[in-house]
């Protein structure tokens, strides 16, 4: 191995993200191609790297043991959005790269992405891009399969197609955000239906409402723009809950020590300011989605019931 890593090719790190891109995803190679050409490197180093330090990890702690799993099983995942996001900060918004297959590329991946990954890199970023695509990128919904509607005849079988076959309908395409949005729909139907079952129909709309007095539930909807609590106890309810759908995929999935709590510096406010019995802290939060997870998965709180503290508050 070249004893300095400036002048390594990272082949086989190129090669792992070509097949992740176009095989386990199903990344166009009209996009996959051009993005591995500008950061391909760039990515297999970080890769390397990160593969180095993994070997240092203490896999005899948790925490340890923790960190080894999320770097094999979502290295390459995190490198490749990781140097999207890096693009687009650095490269598009300097010029590089402006209407080429790269800019669409580096759209289609964080737009690909959940939104709670995406945010842990950058607040309010995978909403931007949602709303923004369209104009600035539009094809960014297509980097990932083919989402064109539409007749798709060759150019070999045009000639040959009968006049029943051009006749038929063009073929229906869910687009991407519309297929997440039923996904999520349904993930916060499950997730709501747990909680009930878990804690009585009362207690489950109390624990929901109590999150809008948690201030990082709080800054989440400011950054999509409520600023208001919704006077309406069902839509306060739907979009508490939609924020427990991203923050059960961060749980299960490990992903960043996203579901470990934040500093403490928000209870200790509270507790100096006197709302500390009126707000739903982050251990709290914490203890409510780790109550959840392990109901929804037939874990230890579906067999003997819910343990966090947050329990105190709905008495």
């Amino acid at each position: 191995m070249p004893l300095f890593n400036g002048f390594k090719s990272y082949e086989h790190e190129i090669n792992e993200i070509r097949q992740y891109l176009n095989l386990e995803k199903g990344m166009q190679k009209q996009y996959s191609e051009p993005y591995i050409a500008a950061y391909g490197k760039k990515i297999g180093k970080l890769m390397d790297d990160n593969r180095r330090k993994a070997l240092h990890f203490d896999t005899s702690t948790e925490a340890g043991a923790q960190s080894n799993k999320i770097f094999a099983e979502q290295g390459i995942r995190f490198a490749v959005l990781g140097q999207a996001i890096r693009g687009y900060f650095s490269d598009l918004r300097s010029g590089k790269y402006v209407h080429t297959a790269v800019e669409t590329a580096i759209w289609g991946i964080i737009l690909s992405e959940e939104s709670y990954l995406v945010n842990s890199f950058k607040p309010g970023l995978w909403e931007f891009v949602f709303e923004n695509y369209r104009s600035m990128a539009p094809k960014a919904d297509c980097v990932f399969g083919d989402n064109h509607a539409g007749l798709r005849v060759s150019a070999s079988t045009a000639s040959a197609a009968t006049d029943q076959n051009l006749a038929k309908p063009p073929e229906k395409v869910t687009p991407p955000e519309v297929k997440r949005d039923a996904r999520k729909i349904k993930q916060k139907a499950e997730i709501f239906l747990a909680l009930k079952n878990m804690l009585g129909d009362d207690k489950a709309k109390g624990v929901l409402g109590l999150l809008w007095t948690n201030p990082r539930f709080m800054r989440f909807q400011k950054r999509k723009g409520i600023t208001e609590i919704p006077g309406d106890e069902n839509k306060r309810i739907s979009m508490a809950l939609m924020w427990i759908v991203d923050e059960l995929q961060a749980y299960n999935l490990d992903e960043g020590y996203f579901q470990k709590m934040r500093d403490g510096n928000q209870m200790i406010f509270a507790k100096i300011s006197g709302y500390h019995d009126l707000v739903m802290g982050d251990k709290q939060v914490s203890e409510l989605i780790t109550d959840v997870s392990s109901y929804m998965s037939k874990g230890s709180c579906y067999e003997s019931g819910p343990t966090g503290s947050y329990l105190d508050k709905l008495d």
